[in-house]
């Protein structure tokens, strides 16, 4: 079976911190559609595939991580109403790389999400909810 679930969840972290750190540090507009459609892309995913299955065993926490994307979509549609280099546009983008981080931490360096699905799905689910995934991200030209 190739392709890792949690491989490919890593890989999105890495590059959405990536360009989050790079529009801040060049205080510029140019990535943010990509940053928007990366994020949306994946949160889809969590929220449809990854989630679900985790949510009988620790519901607290997938709820949790259901409200931190509702969150995340408020400040990125906060930041989108605003697509210019200002002090509040970039204070903006530094909320959203504050709650990325804080999700990204969560998952992999707690082990709060991905302990839960290692726990929670056999191979077999973990292959497919990485299946789903991609092609959640071929759909959306991310692949």
């Amino acid at each position: 079976m190739a392709g890792n679930l949690y491989e490919m969840l890593n890989e999105d972290h890495t590059k959405v911190k990536d360009l989050l750190e790079n529009t801040i540090e060049e205080e510029s507009v140019k990535e943010f559609p990509q940053i928007k459609n990366e994020l949306e892309v994946h949160m889809e995913g969590e929220k449809e595939y990854f989630y679900p299955d985790l949510k009988k065993d620790d519901s607290v926490t997938i709820i949790e991580g259901y409200h931190k994307h509702s969150l995340a979509k408020k400040v990125i549609k906060d930041i989108e109403d605003e697509m210019n280099e200002t002090d509040e546009w970039i204070a903006r983008v530094k909320v959203l790389q504050d709650l990325i981080e804080h999700h990204i931490k969560e998952e992999k360096e707690e082990d709060k999400i991905f302990k839960l699905a290692k726990k929670n799905l056999n191979k077999i689910k973990e292959y497919e909810i990485y299946t789903q995934f991609e092609d959640l991200k071929k759909k959306n030209d991310l692949m």
